[in-house]
């Protein structure tokens, strides 16, 4: 956590993101869940429940906001009402019990569903009749962009996503060296441009000895293109193998396109509130939008997976209205040969 404005000014523009965004989408998911319960006469057994470490890094994260960026804080509230409006006329007519934060901690919940994991907020419905959950994803996102569904690791994403298809054993190995290959590749014309010599299939002390930098958008702008034709170069293969699964395999392919436009669990309710700038401030209201359709559009609209753009890491499939993105990126450092597929959704509209 970013300890005060002066470090905050030393991160690069890719840091300061991640770190506004980890912040705000923490205290936008409390918003909404406070505004809900609220509404739905839970508010006291919603505070009871949220408490603890949660209650604290909370407080920290509202804290640090409100020293770095007061348009967001402002706008936060404002931007939580209109989600907070949906669920409670989702949820008024049934027993709701409780609404619960669970957020990045679902993963931990070991009692819930696997489902939960792709949750942010959880109801849960009781009474002599029924008992169920219901998960509930958050997105808060600027007007017009892709919301992002499922980011999996490259060196199994094809295992993970795509197991029902036939020969996503064989395309994985094939990724697989791919990697390696490409990775030696891009390492070995860096070290030739730094002059440090041959490389040796790491990033070793050589590299850090010459104090260079281990993140793509600290690099000189040459030396961001070898980093970038590496990824391209790997998202090639995932191309093909997306063809190639469809052509094989519709159904499955289908089935599997599911999952990464997020929805892998048909009971999750899946929200997305848009924002946009304007000169009456940086954070205002767009539209929200609710992810129910895709299953549907799937059935009725055959993907069309779109032709590979030169100097491009990603590519998109088409889905009636709906565009879904595939795109490589570092897990973190570029030093590493370590990579993820970050996909994302974008309604079209008219």
């Amino acid at each position: 956590m970013a300890k005060s404005k002066e470090e905050y000014k030393n991160f690069g523009v890719t840091q300061k993101e991640a770190l506004i965004n980890e912040y705000k989408g923490n205290l936008f998911e409390y918003l909404v869940a406070h505004l809900s319960a609220r509404d739905l006469g839970i508010e006291e057994r919603f505070l009871s429940d949220f408490g603890g470490t949660a209650k604290k890094r909370l407080s920290e994260y509202e804290s640090w906001i409100r020293q770095n960026d007061r348009d967001l804080i402002q706008a936060l509230p404002q931007l939580a009402r209109p989600v907070a409006d949906f669920i409670v006329k989702k949820f008024k007519d049934e027993p709701l019990k409780a609404l619960l934060v669970v957020g990045k901690s679902a993963a931990g919940l070991s009692a819930q569903e696997k489902s939960l994991k792709e949750a942010d907020l959880l109801a849960l419905i009781q009474s002599e009749e029924v008992s169920a959950q219901r998960g509930i994803s958050l997105k808060l996102c600027k007007s017009n962009a892709f919301v992002n569904t499922k980011s999996g690791g490259l060196k199994s994403f094809f295992q993970t996503y795509f197991s029902n298809c036939p020969g996503s054993k064989e395309a994985q190995e094939e990724l697989l060296l791919e990697v390696d290959r490409c990775f030696w590749q891009m390492g070995q014309e860096l070290y030739e441009m730094e002059g440090l010599g041959d490389f040796s299939g790491h990033f070793d002390e050589r590299w850090r000895d010459a104090n260079l930098p281990e993140l793509p958008g600290e690099m000189a702008e040459d030396k961001r293109e070898i980093i970038q034709g590496n990824y391209q170069k790997l998202v090639k293969l995932l191309h093909a193998g997306f063809l190639n699964f469809q052509h094989s395999d519709l159904p499955a392919f289908n089935h599997s396109l599911e999952a990464l436009m997020g929805f892998g669990d048909k009971d999750l309710i899946q929200l997305s509130c848009f924002y946009q700038s304007n000169s009456k401030g940086r954070y205002r209201f767009d539209h929200l939008q609710e992810h129910s359709d895709i299953r549907e559009v799937l059935k009725a609209c055959p993907p069309v997976i779109k032709p590979l753009k030169s100097g491009l890491s990603s590519f998109e499939v088409s889905v009636g209205k709906w565009a879904l993105q595939i795109r490589v990126k570092p897990m973190n450092k570029f030093t590493q040969a370590s990579y993820k597929v970050n996909c994302s959704v974008k309604k079209m509209r008219k």
